[in-house]
């Protein structure tokens, strides 16, 4: 309708003039800093400022005194000289940054030094225009509300930036949690199926904490591969419980579908565009793999294995050296301890095997707090630590 179209065009203009009047109302309030050593032509430039609108206009003649009035105003635009004693324009301009690094401010330089060479060595400096004395007050003003409007433009976008980047930060926090919350809906249906499996995941996560902190790993980070441990063994669901309960030992073709878990893990977790996942899944593919290349799926060697499964690995073969299997019993703590240690630049990352001996009593404390109210760890049987060592980190 003809109407309704006008009445929109009126609102739009409507809406438009406010904002040029709030536009314009912020130029005007501009905090605007002249400095300059002549205390008559600084007084002309403030007048004449003032009676164009601009309310805000601070003057000062000791340029030393001026990078402490900075401080207290931060000015949106900076009018200066060259030309002064002690401290010229240039030296200003270099103080004025170390004040303010990365900070925005437009300066008009205003400068009876009007050659070509100071004009470049100004610019470079950080100046955004140049005008040579005698001035004319309109050029000076048309030139200073041209920058006002550029650092209010600027100051806009930036709090633009920085609303959109809490706002991603938000939602990928958001998207971390539900993904979490997928992976703990994984966990605790594995728990339903297998008790002691939920409680081996448990401790995993607290192995992977304490192993995380002690190599230095920033928080956040340590944060997700805990989190992420727990999908370590994701893929035994897509082995045959007989295999995963069987008392004697495998047969090369039971082994064959057992190890099968890691690419199976990885397949479940694979496509999710989450960092946490994506972690979770090189954690199912890679906690079997050794440092010393013996390891599976892939026979990766050292740092070819992610960090996050070489962690898990550490942490995996600690537990299940402590867990009562099928095909073995319970070791006791001393002994795990010096297994994993024994395994240092063979099954383990070296590194990784320094830290956990140096914060062994914390892994040994997590470990019973994990146990609580189970029974207490067996002796391997006698004659036979070497094998059931062997098969727990093949495991």
């Amino acid at each position: 309708m003809p109407g309704e179209r006008d009445r929109d065009r009126k609102r739009m203009e409507r809406r438009e003039g406010v904002d040029d009047m709030n536009g314009n109302d912020d130029i005007l309030n501009a905090r605007i800093l002249a400095v300059d050593d002549e205390p008559v032509g600084l007084n002309f430039l403030k007048v004449n400022l003032q009676a164009r609108g601009f309310r805000r206009v601070t003057v000062c003649t000791d340029p030393r005194q001026a990078l402490e009035v900075m401080k207290d105003i931060m000015p949106d635009v900076l009018l200066l000289d060259l030309v002064m004693p002690e401290l010229d324009g240039f030296g200003f301009m270099e103080l004025a940054r170390r004040e303010r690094p990365g900070e925005f401010l437009p300066i008009l330089v205003i400068s009876g030094q009007g050659d070509s060479e100071s004009k470049r060595r100004a610019l470079e400096a950080g100046a955004r225009d140049f005008i040579t004395k005698p001035f004319d007050m309109v050029e000076v003003a048309a030139r200073v509300r041209n920058m006002a409007e550029m650092k209010r433009i600027y100051d806009q976008l930036r709090g633009q930036n920085r609303e959109l980047e809490e706002k991603v930060a938000a939602r990928t926090e958001n998207l971390h949690n539900t993904f979490r919350e997928v992976l703990n809906s994984l966990s605790t249906a594995m728990e339903y199926h297998n008790k002691e499996t939920g409680d081996h995941l448990k401790r995993i996560r607290d192995f992977i904490s304490i192993l995380a902190r002690g190599s230095g790993v920033e928080n956040t980070k340590a944060e997700r591969l805990a989190d992420a441990s727990v999908m370590h063994d994701i893929g035994k669901i897509g082995v045959p419980e007989g295999v995963l309960v069987k008392a004697g030992p495998l047969t090369a073709q039971e082994w064959e579908l057992m190890k099968n878990h890691t690419v199976i893990g990885a397949d479940i977790l694979a496509g999710y565009d989450s960092g946490l996942i994506h972690v979770a899944r090189n954690i199912a593919l890679t906690h079997h793999e050794k440092w010393n290349g013996t390891g599976y799926p892939r026979g990766l060697v050292g740092i070819e294995i992610p960090l996050e499964g070489r962690m898990v690995s550490l942490c995996d073969a600690f537990d299940a050296l402590l867990s009562e299997r099928p095909y073995k019993p319970a070791w006791p703590m001393d002994e795990a301890v010096k297994a994993i240690l024994a395994e240092r630049g063979r099954s383990f990352d070296p590194n990784l095997v320094d830290v956990f001996e140096a914060l062994k009593d914390e892994f040994i404390e997590a470990a019973r707090v994990g146990r609580a109210g189970e029974a207490p760890a067996l002796r391997p049987v006698p004659g036979n630590t070497a094998v059931s060592r062997q098969n727990t980190l093949a495991a």
